[in-house]
């Protein structure tokens, strides 16, 4: 019963962290956020949401606005070539919603919100492992079973795609 407080803190901070990745994630496909920084006067590196995923990117071109912006997804606004290399569409995910893509004038990295909902959410798990009296029942395996041949069906589906 050792850090029992500061586990019960630990994991709703990690699950309280989770609303807004959920949100965020909900909002992607509504709207697109873009965050950009000038690293120098040619370079530059950002932060995008957009088709429910985390886009990172850094390149030489010069974006048309610097720091916080927002439009609708399916607006006019998204109009210059180097905003369609970035956001405009899905076609650079890979497996599972994961890629890296080196474009024409900048190097873009797709992550999707999923993953990090099931990264903070196993955050909020990880403490309380110790805790758990780990008795195995045919039960158990069969669950257990069931969900690794779910998790082989999931990826031979989307390798399929």
């Amino acid at each position: 019963m050792r850090f029992r407080k500061l586990r019960i803190a630990w994991s709703a901070t990690c699950l309280i962290a989770c609303l807004p990745l959920i949100a965020l994630w909900v909002r992607s496909y509504w709207r697109l956020d873009h965050c950009a920084v000038a690293i120098t006067s040619t370079r530059f590196i950002g932060l995008g949401s957009a088709h429910g995923a985390l886009r990172t990117f850094g390149g030489e071109y010069k974006p048309r606005e610097w720091g916080l912006a927002a439009w609708d997804i399916h607006s006019d606004a998204i109009n210059t070539r180097s905003d369609h290399e970035i956001y405009g569409s899905s076609r650079y995910h890979h497996a599972f919603g994961f890629g890296i893509v080196r474009l024409p004038t900048s190097l873009l990295i797709v992550c999707p919100y999923w993953f990090g909902v099931l990264l903070v959410g196993t955050f909020a798990i990880v403490p309380w492992i110790r805790q758990l009296q780990w008795r195995f029942t045919l039960r158990i395996l069969l669950i257990a079973t069931t969900l690794v041949a779910m998790v082989l069906g999931f990826a031979v589906y989307a390798m399929r795609k």
